[in-house]
């Protein structure tokens, strides 16, 4: 079970990147990071995943007001640190 540590630490440190990690694009790194970024732009960017396939996720583990809450976070962050809006986005 240690052996899995430093690759849970990358998906928890590169989930926000916009570019790849550097991880091998098969990886669970990687594959973490597509996902957040799928969910976080509500499907616009699928890295070539089907609509249907990425609806029948949805679907099955419903975001719960998640998107939402972003939008209210992103707006109230913007207010209070206009210069860095986004300060969890890397890349």
């Amino acid at each position: 079970m240690a052996d899995w540590i430093p690759e849970i630490e990358a998906m928890i440190v590169d989930h926000h990147k916009v570019t790849p990690s550097g991880a091998n694009p098969e990886s669970l790194v990687e594959s973490f990071r597509r996902a957040d970024w799928i969910d976080v732009s509500r499907w616009l960017r699928r890295f070539g995943l089907p609509r249907t396939f990425i609806a029948a996720v949805a679907a099955t583990w419903p975001s719960a007001g998640f998107p939402r809450r972003l939008v209210q976070l992103t707006i109230d962050r913007f207010w209070k640190h206009p210069l860095t809006p986004l300060p969890m986005v890397k890349w």
